[in-house]
């Protein structure tokens, strides 16, 4: 199903225009050391001064989940949205390209654990351990604790340090790059189902690249 849903994404967007050449992105990818996560590659563009990432669906059985994962994202938290700008081949699989805002982090004073618990809470989710992790559990802010919302069907997990960022500017947090996982909600289920692409029209920024 994985590889039918990629051609048909493929094929759409080379109708539409949106598959973008993936050259400039990998050399400033490479000269910028390569930096990555589980699902994404990112760069620093100086032109624009955004953060521009090639995103795989390495962490999701489908397409749909993972736009499905970026709409929620965007929903919670629409500081640091996910702006869509197309699609784009490396290493022979096809990869969504992504742009965000940079955030200037606070590095003296870092986010807390308390301080993300908090504004978790202040969006219905709750901290609980993952009964998935494996390690050494040391303190509340690691890859131990995931934030579940029973109402919605919703798991934030990985809010490390790296992926949540105190803005100098105003002290507040700014969810850059946290992991968003489902369990089931019959009621949240039948929501998400009925999202498809015409979905980022409403979500993205620049939406002439839909």
């Amino acid at each position: 199903m994985k590889n039918d849903e990629e051609k048909a994404l493929h094929s759409w967007a080379h109708t539409e225009g949106l598959l973008l050449p993936s050259t400039s992105f990998i050399a400033a990818w490479e000269r910028q050391q390569q930096i990555r996560g589980s699902e994404h590659l990112v760069v620093y563009d100086q032109h624009k001064a955004k953060i521009r990432k090639f995103g795989n669906i390495s962490l999701n059985n489908t397409w749909l989940e993972y736009f499905q994962r970026m709409y929620i994202h965007n929903l919670l938290f629409p500081d640091i949205e996910y702006e869509l700008l197309g699609f784009s081949e490396y290493m022979g699989k096809l990869h969504a390209v992504l742009e965000q805002a940079v955030v200037v982090a606070d590095t003296d004073q870092p986010a807390t654990a308390d301080e993300i618990t908090e504004h978790l809470k202040n969006l219905g989710f709750q901290p609980k351990l993952d009964p998935n992790h494996r390690g050494k559990i040391t303190e509340l802010l690691d890859s131990s604790t995931m934030y579940v919302c029973e109402e919605l069907g919703l798991i934030i997990k990985d809010t490390v340090s790296k992926n949540v960022l105190k803005r100098s500017v105003d002290g507040k947090l700014s969810f850059i790059d946290t992991l968003i996982t489902f369990y089931p909600s019959a009621k949240f289920e039948l929501r998400l189902n009925s999202l498809s692409l015409s979905c980022f029209r409403d979500t993205f920024r620049d939406t002439s690249v839909l």
